[in-house]
């Protein structure tokens, strides 16, 4: 934002638009034709903007929350003045008859809405069932076999000139002996 100044004979620079540096300003420059602080509006004073209303039935809320009471219900296209950002979801505004509250920033033309972080809904917990792996044993499957085996790279299983199986352990013992080599 560029400040527009005036200067007198003297070189002083007197701010126009600004209340306290247009009366300081005058008053050490000694100048007699720049503006009192009196003369100045309200409007030049304020660094609000009109913005537009987007959506229709919009409320303009007390505070800045849904759970809020609305203070009015405003239409698409409906000007208001912009006073601030109170946080990523909501502004202040002021309407024509001075009514001042907050409305979402996704109903504002030109405001960016930052809709709110989702939490991810807790789930209460629920042990799972234990998983119990079945013990395994592996043999060489080629008709005359006598030992069992913890793993399929058993070095035991090096010579077998079959396909490897796998059974349950319990069965294994029952009917094989366990192998030297990895037993």
């Amino acid at each position: 934002m560029a400040l527009k100044t005036k200067s007198n004979n003297n070189g002083c620079a007197g701010a126009i638009g600004l209340v306290l540096i247009i009366g300081l300003l005058g008053k050490a420059c000694g100048s007699s034709d720049a503006p009192s602080s009196a003369s100045l509006t309200a409007h030049q004073v304020r660094l609000a903007h009109p913005v537009r209303i987007t959506g229709n039935g919009v409320s303009l809320r007390l505070s800045p929350t849904t759970a809020a009471s609305s203070l009015a219900t405003l239409s698409i296209s409906d000007s208001i003045e912009y006073i601030g950002r109170e946080n990523d979801q909501w502004s202040r505004v002021e309407l024509r008859d001075g009514t001042r509250g907050y409305v979402s920033n996704k109903f504002l033309d030109g405001v960016v809405y930052v809709p709110p972080i989702q939490k991810p809904k807790h789930r209460p917990y629920t042990p799972r069932r234990a998983h119990t792996p079945v013990a395994l044993a592996y043999y060489c499957a080629s008709g005359n076999t006598v030992k069992y085996h913890s793993y399929p790279d058993c070095r035991g299983l090096n010579r077998c000139g079959a396909s490897i199986v796998s059974l349950p352990l319990t069965q294994a013992e029952d009917s094989m002996d366990p192998c030297k080599f990895c037993h």
